[in-house]
């Protein structure tokens, strides 16, 4: 119960007892009234206690399934930030450096994703679109499997556990899953433009067309960016 809906239940109990001891106090009625008003009050704290005592209770009943359930987000950011890292064909010695990989192993799912996603920041953020145009074929074929791959898991989270879910959980599985379909649609909109390597491109095509796929790309970039921005930002708020 929220304190909103505590507050709400108590009120017209609160009204109720403070009317009853004013008419006792007025009335001198031996006390009846006051002692409806006070009983009232008794009834009130015990309401108030028993709801805090539940709420407790049903915090640490669910606590496990909530770290799971976070778990599943951690999971899920290095999922995405691996799509990129194996499409732009960055070993995981290149991405990490082999200390960094070393020191990963000892790690909890939470410093995990926080080590991935700072590697992803140090590593692509800036140079982001000098990687997307350097693509082949092959690398933009991988990127569209996982990148589906990945958005049809956080339609099946979102289907198995939004009920048990906090909003935060919610918020950020809803975006992933959003913003992977908008990536999606921008590479499966126009195919060709990621069909061939850039170089390839360029020779088989005009200038305006090569200056639109240049943009488009450009745009794809600050997409990836955005969401990898927001991961970071839920992974590293979260203190579990």
């Amino acid at each position: 119960m929220t304190v909103f809906e505590r507050f709400k239940l108590i009120t017209p109990l609160l009204i109720s007892s403070a009317a009853f001891i004013v008419i006792g106090i007025y009335m001198n009625d031996d006390g009846l009234f006051i002692s409806l008003g006070t009983g009232i009050i008794g009834i009130i704290i015990t309401i108030i206690y028993v709801d805090i005592i539940i709420a407790k209770h049903e915090k640490r009943k669910w606590k496990a399934v909530s770290e799971l359930l976070q778990k599943e987000i951690y999971i899920t950011s290095n999922v995405l930030v691996s799509s990129f890292r194996t499409a732009f064909k960055l070993s995981p010695d290149d991405f990490f450096g082999f200390d960094s990989m070393y020191k990963m192993i000892d790690m909890d799912e939470r410093a995990i994703a926080v080590n991935v996603l700072e590697a992803y920041k140090r590593k692509i953020s800036d140079n982001i679109y000098g990687y997307i145009v350097e693509m082949d074929e092959s690398s933009w074929k991988l990127l569209l499997t996982n990148l589906g791959n990945l958005h049809n898991a956080c339609i099946n989270f979102q289907s198995m556990y939004n009920s048990i879910s906090s909003p935060k959980q919610i918020e950020c599985i809803m975006t992933v899953t959003t913003e992977t379909f908008i990536i999606l649609q921008h590479l499966k909109l126009v195919p060709e433009y990621y069909s061939m390597s850039h170089d390839e491109f360029r020779y088989n095509h005009d200038d305006d067309k090569v200056n639109f796929k240049l943009h488009y790309q450009k745009k794809l970039g600050v997409l990836v960016n955005q969401l990898v921005e927001r991961l970071y930002e839920e992974v590293t708020s979260n203190s579990n």
